[in-house]
This record gives C-alpha cells, structure tokens and sequence, in this order.
C-alpha cells in the first residue's frame, strides 16, 4: 500500500500554463508562510500563495482554474510587494509593519505566465504583475 494518496490539488499544483495561453486571472488570496532563505543568510521570506478562479482574458489558459501559483517576497525586498498590495487597495508607506495573511481570501487580478524555474530545472507558473479584480 502506498504512503501517499494524490489530491486534486496536488494534480492541479504540477500544472504549468500553456505558454501560448498567458494572461489576466482573477486570483483569490490563499494564505502565507514565512520561511528562512534557503539561502541559509537568515532572512525571511514570505511564500503567498493564490488560487485561480477563472481567466480574465479571452484565450487565456482555461486549465489553470485551481491551480494554486505561489509568489516569494524577501525581507531584504519588500518593495517587490508593493504591486500586489497596491492591487488590494492598500497603501504602503515606510515604517509600516505588513502582514501578508492580511488579504487572505480577497481576490484580485494577476497576469501568470510561463517562465524558466530559478534553479533552470523546468517550468512553473509566475505572476508577473497585479491589478484590481474590478480593472
């Protein structure tokens, strides 16, 4: 007997969008971790995690509702999150604290497309960029 039992969500995970399908999805915010760098430096990053709810763009990848596609934010470059926040409507100015659950289960729109994996080891799903789920 196995030890593991597949779910769809695990399916869905190892799905990768169809390069010629990219586009703008309506993703839902799922959840964050924080982890240390596995670069061993001991920062922290925060893994947030979406799940797409439908494709917002005529030809995008239809396959990828379900599909959970994860973003990293360093402590070292918060800056990168602003685009996200500013989607959610959050202003964020220095000296503020931001917690990353904090949108948890707010939707909003991400364009995801195919890229090369940082490693160069295959593909994954990458969110390149946010707006308002109403634009």
């Amino acid at each position: 007997m196995s030890r593991f039992t597949l779910t769809e969500d695990d399916l869905k995970a190892g799905y990768v969008i169809d390069p010629d399908k990219a586009g703008w999805f309506l993703l839902e915010h799922a959840g964050s971790v924080e982890k240390a760098s596995s670069k061993g430096d001991g920062s922290i990053v925060a893994h947030v995690t979406f799940k797409v709810i439908r494709p917002l763009d005529e030809g995008a990848d239809p396959a990828m509702v379900g599909v959970p596609v994860k973003v990293f934010y360093s402590e070292k470059a918060l800056g990168m999150s602003l685009p996200m926040w500013k989607a959610f409507g959050k202003e964020i100015k220095a000296g503020d604290d931001i917690n990353f659950n904090e949108p948890k289960g707010m939707t909003v729109a991400g364009y995801i497309k195919r890229e090369k994996h940082y490693q160069g080891n295959g593909y994954v799903n990458s969110i390149v960029d946010f707006r308002p789920a109403s634009e």
